[in-house]
Formats: C-alpha cells, sequence, structure tokens
C-alpha cells in the first residue's frame, strides 16, 4: 500500500469525528460515573472494541463485566449496560438492551443509525454518522483507480468501529482527568497473570 493510500485512509476516521455531539458524550460519561456496574455488549468486531473499553473502565476502577462471559453476573437496577452496534438492530446487542431495560438498567448504545432498535431502547446514544464514512476506492480517492474503484478498501465496518474505539478511549482520557486516577493506580489494577 503506498503512503498515499495509508495517508488517506487515515484522514478518512477525522470526518465522522469532527461530528460527534459533545452533548451526547457527556450524557454517556455522566450514565458512567452513575453506574453501580458497568455491562458491555457487542458482537464481532464490535464486541472486540466493547472488550477494550472494558479493560480500561477496569484500570479506572469500575465494576465492570463483558456480556457472554461466564463469570457475568445478573444485570440490575442501578446498573449500565454499554452497547456498540454500527447498524443498531444486531439480534443478540438488541436482545441484551431489551433484557436490561426489563430490569430497570439503564443502556447507552455507540451506533451510526439514531433510528435502529437499539438507539430507541437507550437512555443515551452516541452517534457516529455512518454517512460520513467512505468505504470504496471511488470514495476515497476518485478517479480511475485501475478498476479498483469498486472496490471496499475498508470493509465490513471497520471504520465505525475504529471510530468507536477512538471514542471510547477519549471518554476513558475524559474520565481520567475528571475522576484524577493517576496511571500509576491503573497500572496496579492492570493483569500481572499474562
Amino acid at each position: 500500500m503506498s503512503e498515499n493510500t495509508c495517508v488517506r485512509l487515515l484522514k478518512t476516521l477525522s470526518s465522522p469525528l469532527e461530528h460527534i455531539s459533545e452533548e451526547s458524550v457527556a450524557d454517556f460519561t455522566g450514565q458512567l460515573l452513575r453506574a453501580g456496574a458497568i455491562f458491555v455488549m457487542g458482537a464481532g468486531r464490535s464486541g472486540l472494541t466493547g472488550k477494550f473499553f472494558a479493560m480500561r473502565l477496569m484500570h479506572l476502577g469500575k465494576r465492570v463485566h463483558v456480556v457472554g462471559d461466564t463469570t457475568t453476573p445478573a444485570i440490575s437496577r442501578a446498573d449500565l449496560l454499554v452497547c456498540i452496534s454500527g447498524s443498531g438492530n444486531t439480534v443478540s446487542v438488541v436482545h441484551a438492551a431489551t433484557m436490561a431495560k426489563n430490569t430497570g438498567a439503564s443502556v447507552a448504545a455507540i451506533t451510526s443509525d439514531p433510528a435502529s432498535r437499539l438507539a430507541g431502547l437507550s437512555d443515551c446514544v452516541v452517534r457516529i454518522d455512518s454517512a460520513l464514512l467512505p468505504g470504496t476506492c471511488a470514495d476515497l480517492f476518485g478517479g480511475n483507480n485501475g478498476g479498483a474503484e469498486g472496490l471496499n478498501v475498508i470493509p465490513m465496518g471497520t471504520l465505525f468501529e475504529l471510530c468507536a474505539l477512538l471514542v471510547l478511549e477519549s471518554i476513558i482520557a475524559g474520565l481520567i482527568l475528571e475522576c484524577v486516577i493517576p496511571e500509576s493506580e491503573m497500572k496496579q489494577r492492570h493483569a500481572n497473570m499474562e
């Protein structure tokens, strides 16, 4: 891949991130601070993004669980379920959000579709605008690309997942500042049986 291609791909991440609502991030952060325990849910690569986030929450000293792990306890009224789904219609994620709402827990969503089933179940939605996410060579580079115009060089939701990871890590940075948590304290909680 040429350097020009790499730089253009990296620049595609800035557009959707520039349009993240500060109000929704503040609401999401407030939900995290008020939660008794935080449960994180996503399917596939969005689930991996959620695991990144769950690890950082653990480093901050939060009580956090990844939905689907065998040691995940029941969610309760005082808890928060964080759901990550680009489409907002992933069946397993929508099901988890429905179950959480039925217990009286709060639900926060990271999604690209504010009209999705997940968004409709959520108390707070951080939207990553998928309309701002290019995908094909023609979208990214325009012109003639030697027959590659229709190739999706960033396939299957990758830009959403990368943007979600950056948004969630930025929220962690905000929590570190707000709660004044030194890195030395976070390191003490880091896994020591690797």
